[in-house]
């Protein structure tokens, strides 16, 4: 049977009554809102998505956002529309009906755009409001370890969110966690050791010890080898052929690990 209930509506308004999703749309790209707003063209606007629903979340100034029609999918149109003195100019958008909270909008926003350029972070972050089962784990095991995912790297921050979804995938996001726990103990959470070649290339090399490896010798043995910039740097230039980064790195840890061992492989 067909769902006939009716989901959208398209409707032609004013695109200064609407006003951009501030949990669901990707960051502003200012560069590419230069380059819109110098090359406008308003036959190209195209159909813009839009949500209507109250956000009871804050604002900047601690006040709730409210209920507006707000675009999930074409703000840097809508804002060089704004940024031109075009508030008045009449736009097509498709509203959609069915979508009534923030974990819903940030669905659709990953739905329409499929196909766009969407960074990493952003369709992590959509992912996580939208409830999904992997960016939810992978948010939880960061920030067990009292860390944050961020959209740029610092001390306690990883902004190297491919590299946590392919550790996470390694098996269920075991490895991913003992991977947290070695670079925490053997440098600490500093920006320089949460980068994403050393949490991927650790979680391989733990995935590959099956259980056996001994964490505490590892972080020690790691931390002994020099600060993580230099590892990484060894890394680069480790072994032949065409593997990985990250897989050069967790041969390296294989290596710094079996250092002094009279049997090859990382199981102690």
């Amino acid at each position: 049977m067909f769902n006939l209930s009716r989901k959208a509506k398209l409707v032609r308004m004013r695109a200064d009554q609407l006003a951009v999703h501030p949990i669901a749309q990707r960051k502003l790209r200012a560069q590419h809102l230069k380059d819109i707003t110098a090359k406008l063209d308003l036959d190209a606007i195209g159909t813009l998505h839009a949500v209507d629903y109250e956000i009871a979340d804050l604002d900047e100034n601690g006040k709730p956002y409210g209920r507006k029609l707000w675009v999930v999918d074409g703000q840097h149109r809508l804002l060089a529309l704004m940024a031109n003195g075009l508030g008045e100019w009449e736009v097509d958008v498709l509203v959609h009906l069915d979508v009534r909270d923030n974990q819903r909008a940030s669905d659709l926003f990953l739905k329409l755009n499929k196909k766009a350029t969407v960074s990493p972070f952003a369709k992590f972050q959509n992912g996580l409001v939208a409830g999904y089962e992997e960016e939810t784990n992978i948010n939880g095991i960061v920030a067990s370890f009292g860390l944050k995912i961020s959209e740029s790297s610092g001390n306690k921050r990883i902004a190297a969110v491919t590299a946590l979804r392919t550790a996470y995938r390694l098996d269920g996001g075991r490895s991913l966690g003992l991977s947290l726990r070695v670079i925490g103990d053997a440098w600490g959470f500093s920006s320089e050791a949460l980068d994403g070649k050393l949490i991927e290339g650790i979680a391989i090399a733990i995935a590959q010890g099956n259980g056996k490896t001994d964490l505490y010798s590892l972080a020690k043995k790691l931390s002994k080898a020099g600060p993580p910039s230099a590892l990484i740097g060894r890394a680069k230039n480790y072994g032949a052929g065409h593997s990985s980064l990250s897989y050069r790195m967790a041969r390296l840890v294989l290596e710094i690990y079996n250092n002094g061992k009279r049997k090859k492989g990382i199981a102690a």
